[in-house]
């Protein structure tokens, strides 16, 4: 452990980095913002105002300013400096769970358990759209590099690409078993990624909703790699595979095992071609 950062007095939920990498951000259950020397570990400031615990944290692109959410149903923005509070955006109908600037730093981006993605004037705290369409709380939201989209994800199992011009829902990802946790674009915008609470970390193209990847992790720690939509196995972490059905999902929608007597090489995976019976390797 390089450092122990020492000041909150609750849980710390969410975390930061300031753009040039010297200061550190945290919110937590003790309904503090805290800043924070990266090198010597020393706190700057703590913002206080929320009237609950805090969920979610960010850093303006230029570093001057701080974003907060929080259960109170309330999005706050800060002064870096003086740790003062500059507005309040108030509109959801219960607890914000994750916030985000867009690149440009002129709006902010909400998502919360009132099934919502909204959209706020980052000068004024008005907000200027609200995206509707999950069926259930959202967890996750990001803008998208050029800050022409919106990323959500939530509890409905999906996630979902919104136009931040008009708040109108562009596509639906749906694939993953359980409730989707978080989720973000790739520095190009080409590609989305979500995590879920199925195990499993997904990547999707973000012009065709179609799967190109996912990640699932086994009960017993060992992960594999699927490929598209039909979840082909191209990678494992463990020379000998014992797999289900070799369409990989079970009733569930989990990658679970075949019988104990039933192996497979590493080799056989890769090529995607289902392991003969034996009793051993």
């Amino acid at each position: 452990m390089a450092r122990l950062l020492a000041g909150h007095t609750d849980a710390v939920r969410a975390c930061a980095f300031s753009p040039d990498g010297q200061r550190l951000l945290s919110a937590g259950d003790d309904q503090t913002l805290r800043l924070w020397n990266a090198q010597s570990g020393e706190q700057i400031l703590a913002c206080q105002g929320h009237q609950g615990p805090i969920r979610s944290c960010a850093f303006s692109p230029d570093g001057q300013r701080l974003l907060s959410a929080g259960v109170d149903h309330s999005l706050r923005l800060w002064d870096a400096q003086s740790g003062e509070q500059i507005l309040a955006c108030q509109g959801h109908e219960g607890s914000v769970l994750s916030c985000a600037f867009s690149p440009d730093g002129q709006r902010l981006l909400s998502a919360g358990v009132d099934h919502s993605l909204r959209l706020w004037e980052a000068q004024s705290g008005e907000q200027i759209l609200a995206c509707q369409g999950h069926q259930g709380r959202v967890w996750s939201c990001a803008f998208s590099p050029d800050g022409q989209r919106l990323l959500s994800a939530g509890v409905d199992q999906t996630l979902r690409l919104w136009d931040a011009q008009f708040g109108e829902q562009i596509l639906v990802c749906q694939g993953h078993m359980d409730w989707v946790l978080s989720c973000a674009f790739s520095p190009d915008g080409q590609r989305l990624l979500s995590a879920g609470s199925d195990g499993s970390l997904r990547i999707w193209d973000a012009r065709t909703v179609s799967p190109l990847w996912a990640i699932q992790v086994l009960p017993d720690g060992a992960y594999a790699v699927t490929q598209g939509a039909g979840n082909r196995v191209i990678r494992a972490n463990e020379p000998a595979w014992r797999w289900v059905g070799w369409n990989v999902r079970g009733p569930d929608g989990r990658i679970t095992r075949l019988p104990a007597d039933t192996y497979g090489p590493l080799e056989q995976v890769l090529n995607g071609t289902p392991p003969s019976a034996r009793s051993q390797c």
